[in-house]
């Protein structure tokens, strides 16, 4: 059961993008537009095509994701480091200004894969930026207790969030 609905939920956000791209395509073929309207036709695409290849880099990350955590050596990995780069990826990749960004990160290494926690972290800040209305922000927070040896990682952001229901299934897959 669970999955099928990866498999829907993935069909879905892969529909989505083409039927946009055949729509912008056959009013292209099929109709004379104005310039000025025929670029913003052509941007709705690029965006189309760039998150269609984002979502088949996801799809291709998950099914390695797995591999990586148990055939990958541990090493040293600076937190700071890697929730940075996760979110400048993120903004660049949705056209958004860094500015939203906010960072409250205490130094701290952490033993694991960078690639896994490059995934995991990426995808989280990216759903964040996703889906935080122009105007917004979001925060990106990094606390450790030294005494345990834990660190707890939060992204707020001023997005609409998640539906109570749908809150039990936000770690599958």
């Amino acid at each position: 059961l669970r999955q099928a609905n990866f498999v829907d939920s993935v069909t879905h956000e892969l529909k989505s993008p083409l039927a946009s791209l055949r729509l912008y395509l056959e009013t292209l073929q099929m109709r004379s537009i104005e310039d000025s309207r025929r670029q913003e036709f052509y941007r709705v695409m690029t965006d189309d095509i760039n998150r269609l290849d984002r979502l088949i880099s996801q799809l291709l990350q998950v099914g390695r994701l797995d591999a990586l955590v148990t055939e990958v050596e541990a090493e040293d990995v600076d937190m700071e480091t890697i929730l940075r780069q996760c979110a400048y990826a993120a903004c660049n990749a949705h056209q958004r200004p860094a500015d939203i960004l906010h960072f409250d990160v205490k130094p701290c290494i952490v033993r694991g894969s960078p690639v896994a926690m490059e995934m995991i972290f990426g995808n989280l800040i990216d759903n964040a930026i996703k889906f935080t209305p122009a105007g917004g922000t979001i925060v990106v927070r990094l606390e450790t207790d030294p005494a345990t040896h834990q660190v707890q990682l939060s992204v707020a952001d001023t997005g609409c969030g998640i539906p109570a229901a749908d809150c039990p299934r936000v770690f599958e897959r």
